[in-house]
């Protein structure tokens, strides 16, 4: 962490990471699938102070520090769940479930297919 004040000032959440084989780019969302080489539990971190810091935000920068994204151990081959955007990923606060697994919000093809209009995903 940067600073003393930016240790009180961070979130963290783990997501499922998808690692994409071979390359998507520009890849329609009922195709995105085939590209899933592996999924694995990541912890997204981020430190708020960075991320609102200038008149515009910048999330990635606040994403970006050492060991902010630490993912693994394990690498999964998606062939090994019955459903890959169900791993059993919940979350409770307070002791109250937030969020169910399979409480999924997006799934890997909507990410995928969203995410190659801009960029490759390798």
């Amino acid at each position: 962490m940067p600073s003393a004040t930016a240790r009180k000032n961070w979130a963290r959440r783990f997501r499922s990471r998808a690692r994409c084989s071979p390359s998507a780019r520009t890849t329609a969302r009922q195709d995105a699938g085939a590209h899933v080489a592996g999924l694995a539990l990541g912890q997204d971190l981020s430190e708020r102070l960075v991320r609102w810091r200038g008149p515009t935000p910048q999330f990635s920068l606040g994403k970006s520090f050492p060991g902010f994204s630490p993912i693994g151990p394990t690498l999964v081959t998606p062939d090994e769940f019955a459903d890959p955007d169900d791993i059993g990923i919940g979350w409770t606060r307070d002791l109250k479930v937030v969020l169910r697994p399979g409480d999924r919000l997006v799934t890997h093809a909507d990410v995928i297919g969203e995410m190659t209009t801009t960029f490759t995903a390798a």
